[in-house]
């Protein structure tokens, strides 16, 4: 199966932008984060076939700054969205309507959900550039993030000596 088209950008449900992430749901649906230009996410049923699409360029729920740079799914068919240039992980459910957002995270590089229900996030830790193409003050924390959902917390982990930090995600 193939879905787009290669060199061939486009807005509608069979071409994509920069897509950057693709992920499955439990009962073979497959989300496509459609996100160097088009700020979307596009799903399709297990055959390929476009079902919808949702988001668009902006800061609010549900909408995403350039990049929904990447995106995972959980048993209980939940959406995680990273926004990365938001600095935030939207969660939607099945239907793409908005949930809640986990914001002050750091950028979203990847997030996988382990078969025990915890969401990890990479975080690229992109804070600030000295001007353009200049990475002599490129700053970064890599950090690990794991996010327990149902607790309403999430740890992160920036190096084994570390013993991380726990913040409350209902806040």
């Amino acid at each position: 199966m193939v879905l787009g088209q290669k060199d061939y950008p486009g807005t509608d449900h069979t071409h994509f932008d920069g897509p950057d992430d693709v992920a499955f749901g439990k009962s073979g649906e497959i989300y496509v984060a459609d996100g160097e230009g088009n700020s979307r996410v596009v799903e399709f049923d297990s055959d390929g076939h476009f079902l919808k699409e949702w988001g668009r360029k902006g800061a609010g729920e549900g909408e995403f700054h350039l990049t929904p740079h990447t995106i995972a799914t959980d048993a209980q068919g939940l959406v995680y969205v990273g926004d990365r240039e938001n600095a935030r992980i939207q969660v939607f459910d099945l239907e793409g309507k908005f949930l809640t957002q986990w914001r002050d995270i750091g950028h979203p590089y990847g997030i996988f959900v382990s078969p025990d229900q915890h969401i990890w996030m990479a975080e690229g830790g992109r804070r600030s550039l000295s001007g353009p193409g200049d990475r002599s003050q490129w700053k970064s924390a890599g950090q690990l993030w794991d996010f327990r959902p149902r607790s309403g917390t999430a740890c992160w982990r920036t190096c084994p000596r570390c013993n991380g930090s726990e913040r409350d995600l209902r806040g």
